[in-house]
């Protein structure tokens, strides 16, 4: 008995493929998966990640010495930067595991 999977099939037209990830195991298991079968070089693929930033109200913190505007914006700077972090650690294991990596730009 043939236990072995067979490879996808490609469509007759390039198919576009999102892969979201969280910085959970179950994101890099999907990467993995792609990887092994081959979808990363059948199918045009964009990795997608969506960050949390929720801001302050300055009704929250009436007293703060730093302006809710500066805070916010600290805020969101390392909201988008740890959502970069994420995207670029699995942008290495694509790599790792297919041998190439191509993109056009990062959205944040």
């Amino acid at each position: 008995m043939n236990t072995t999977r067979p490879m996808v099939t490609p469509p007759a037209r390039r198919t576009h493929i999102a892969i979201a990830v969280d910085g959970s195991e179950y994101g890099e298991r999907m990467i993995k998966w792609c990887a092994k079968n081959h979808i990363f070089s059948t199918y045009e693929v964009t990795l997608l990640h969506v960050y949390d930033f929720t801001p302050f109200s300055a009704a929250m913190y009436p007293g703060a010495t730093m302006s809710v505007v500066q805070m916010n914006q600290r805020m969101h700077a390392a909201a988008k930067a740890k959502a970069m972090d994420l995207l670029n650690k699995h942008a290495k294991i694509v790599s790792d595991l297919t041998g190439f990596l191509t993109f056009s730009q990062w959205s944040v």
